[in-house]
């Protein structure tokens, strides 16, 4: 792997994290945004601070070498549950592609950065 492709896989997993650091964050403290747009997706209110949990932990091991490949698979469960759950709600909306989008660049940013992924996928 070339060291251009390093770099982008790793300012693409830091900014993936940092998304999913502030996502996370506000719906552990319940933010007003982050607990109506649960509603609206149909979801209890009182859901939210787990579901926040959940994503947190998941991007702290996504974030740390060692664990990123057991991190990226919960990310990655978890992106595909909301892709489920906002198409379930809106679909004539499109929305549903923002989640399943992050799960593809944060697959991307794996494959980039991880050796032992990449001979997993036998891509290269």
């Amino acid at each position: 792997m070339t060291t251009t492709l390093l770099w982008i896989g790793k300012i693409l997993k830091i900014l993936i994290c940092l998304f999913f650091l502030f996502d996370a964050i506000m719906k552990v403290i319940k933010s007003k945004s982050s607990v109506d747009a649960t509603v609206q997706l149909g979801l209890p209110p009182n859901c939210v601070q787990f579901i926040g949990a959940i994503l947190l932990i998941a991007t702290a091991l996504y974030a740390f070498p060692k664990t990123s490949f057991c991190g990226l698979l919960l990310v990655v469960t978890y992106l595909g549950g909301a892709v489920a759950i906002m198409y379930s709600s809106k679909p004539d909306s499109l929305s549903f592609l923002f989640p399943l989008v992050f799960g593809l660049l944060a697959v991307i940013a794996e494959y980039f950065l991880n050796d032992s992924f990449r001979k997993a996928l036998q891509l290269n």
